[in-house]
C-alpha cells in the first residue's frame, strides 16, 4: 500500500490532525458517501482468523496501521479518519501519547458495516493477544503495538505499559496487558476478549 509508514510511526496517531504529520497525499473528504453508523451494536466474538478473511488490500498485512491507512481504506480524508478515531467511531486504543490502531479490529468493525450480514452475525470483538504467551517480552510488545524498541522501553520505564523489572529484564503478563487494552479502547463499552479468557484461565 502506498503511504505506509515505518513500524515506529505506522500506527501512531498524534495529538491532533494539524501536527505536521505527513498526509500521504490523501484526497478530499468523501465522508458523505458513507452510511450513518449505529454505535449501539452488541459485542460478540470475532476471531483474528475471521478478520483475516477480510480484504487485506484495504489495510495491508501489518498488525497495526496508521490513520492514513484508515483514511485510504475508508476513502475519506485524514482529518475525517482522525475524527472518527478520536470520537470512537473507528476502534483504536489510546496508549500513552499515541493512538494504536489494530488492523484486525478495524477489519472486524468493517465487517459489522456490511449490508450482507444479519444481526446475529455482527461482532466487534477481536482477541488481540490470542497468539502471545502468558509473559510477553519487549520484542512481543514491539510486534503487538508496532513500536520501536526505544518507544517500548520508554513506555515500560514510565509505567504506560504494566510490567515487572528483574535486573535489566522487563516482563509483561498477558492479563495485565489485556486490562490495558480494555481500558485504553475508545469504544463506548470497551471489552477485550483476551481479558475474559486470561482471567478465566487464572481462576
Amino acid at each position: 500500500m502506498t503511504g505506509r509508514q515505518s513500524a515506529e510511526t505506522g500506527a501512531s496517531l498524534p495529538a491532533g490532525p494539524g501536527d505536521g504529520t505527513e498526509d500521504s497525499g490523501i484526497g478530499s473528504d468523501r465522508s458523505g458517501d458513507h452510511p450513518s453508523i449505529d454505535a449501539s451494536l452488541d459485542h460478540q466474538h470475532w476471531s483474528p482468523q475471521d478478520a483475516a478473511m477480510m480484504d487485506d488490500s484495504l489495510l495491508g498485512h501489518d498488525a497495526t496501521v496508521s490513520v492514513n491507512d484508515v483514511a485510504i481504506a475508508l476513502n475519506v480524508s485524514r482529518d475525517t479518519a482522525y475524527k472518527w478515531i478520536s470520537t470512537g467511531l473507528v476502534p483504536a486504543h489510546r496508549i500513552g501519547p499515541s493512538w494504536v490502531i489494530f488492523a484486525d479490529e478495524v477489519r472486524a468493525w468493517l465487517h459489522t458495516r456490511s449490508n450482507q450480514l444479519i444481526a446475529s452475525e455482527i461482532s466487534l470483538e477481536v482477541d488481540l493477544l490470542a497468539d502471545y504467551p502468558d509473559q510477553l517480552t519487549y520484542r512481543d510488545l514491539m510486534q503487538l503495538l508496532g513500536r520501536s524498541k526505544k518507544t517500548i522501553y520508554s513506555w515500560l520505564e514510565n509505567g504506560i505499559i504494566p510490567a515487572y523489572r528483574v535486573e535489566s529484564r522487563w516482563v509483561t503478563h498477558k492479563i495485565d496487558l489485556a486490562r490495558l487494552l480494555s481500558s485504553s479502547s475508545n469504544q463506548a463499552t470497551p471489552q477485550t476478549p483476551a481479558l475474559s479468557v486470561v482471567e478465566r484461565s487464572a481462576g
